[in-house]
């Protein structure tokens, strides 16, 4: 006798759309991820009595909050997939000195994206994924997850007194600017 068991498994990657979700932040302020569509958004996934995410949390922080707080096509959030309670989860923000807003009662979150804790991912522009961190979030991960921020909010630039336009193009293996040069 065989028996063949058939499941689909979905797994959200680079490249796919990011999954929609509404969750509260701390201090009782919804949060949808659909009404960000038009900025570039990321959610550093945490547990609140994590070791390794109390260590990595200034790094979210330092290597990515503060680079880009100040441009109005940023956000970003954490979001406790431990589920702690106010005050424990309000200690754990106390201790790692992040001021983005934290979003609480996201046990969902780290299966909607097929992630765990203490993972930083970031969503584009349109609502694609572009990094998912498969490791801690060191001061590694979070550069490479600000490298990629970067390019997804200066995404064209104009050279200064000139005819030409500049955009960044990502992922491309090959080149990741081309210049367009209106010729008039």
């Amino acid at each position: 006798v065989i028996l063949v068991f058939g499941f689909t498994a979905y797994s959200q990657n680079v490249g796919d759309p990011a999954p929609d979700f509404t969750l509260n932040d701390t201090q009782g302020n919804m949060f949808q991820l659909s009404a960000e569509k038009g900025k570039v958004v990321a959610l550093f996934l945490f547990g609140h009595g994590c070791p390794h995410c109390q260590s990595n949390g200034p790094n979210t922080e330092n290597y990515v909050y503060q680079n880009y707080s100040s441009d109005e096509n940023f956000v970003m959030v954490g979001i406790d997939v431990w589920d702690g309670g106010e005050s424990s989860v309000q200690g754990y923000i106390n201790e790692t000195g992040i001021t983005y807003p934290v979003l609480v009662l996201g046990s969902s979150i780290d299966n909607l994206f097929s992630s765990t804790y203490d993972r930083i991912i970031v969503i584009d522009t349109d609502g694609i994924i572009r990094y998912k961190s498969e490791q801690n979030v060191t001061i590694t991960e979070a550069q490479s997850a600000s490298d990629v921020i970067s390019q997804f909010l200066d995404v064209t630039s104009f050279a200064n007194n000139s005819n030409s336009e500049q955009f960044q193009i990502y992922p491309n293996p090959a080149s990741d600017v081309i210049n367009i040069i209106n010729s008039e």
